[in-house]
């Protein structure tokens, strides 16, 4: 069991193990620990663990659940952000090639 505050620490911590070990959190017995390592995992702003804190929408408790909400709709706007600028830079980089 990982502390709340640690979790919390974890989420500036650039080390992609610190991604897996919330992720791993997010299973904790701790309710407290599971909303701290789901908190953490939507300031990281890595998308890649979006399937990991959609799943704890169904959470027995309620705070955990609303973090978890909270998290998706953060993961799933950085994800389709990155979208657009992927495929504005596509069309640059063909421009580019045509000339």
């Amino acid at each position: 069991m990982i502390h709340p505050q640690f979790a919390r620490q974890l989420a500036k911590d650039p080390d992609p193990a610190a991604t897996k070990a919330l992720a791993d959190a997010v299973g904790d017995k701790s309710w407290l620990v599971r909303a701290a390592a789901l908190e953490a995992l939507a300031k990281r702003g890595d998308p890649s663990v979006l399937d990991t804190v959609q799943l704890s929408m169904s959470d027995e408790k309620d705070a955990v659940k609303y973090t978890a909400a909270a998290g998706v709709l953060r993961l799933m706007a950085i994800k389709e952000s990155r979208l657009p600028v992927m495929k504005v830079k596509n069309k640059e980089n063909e421009k580019k090639r045509k000339k």
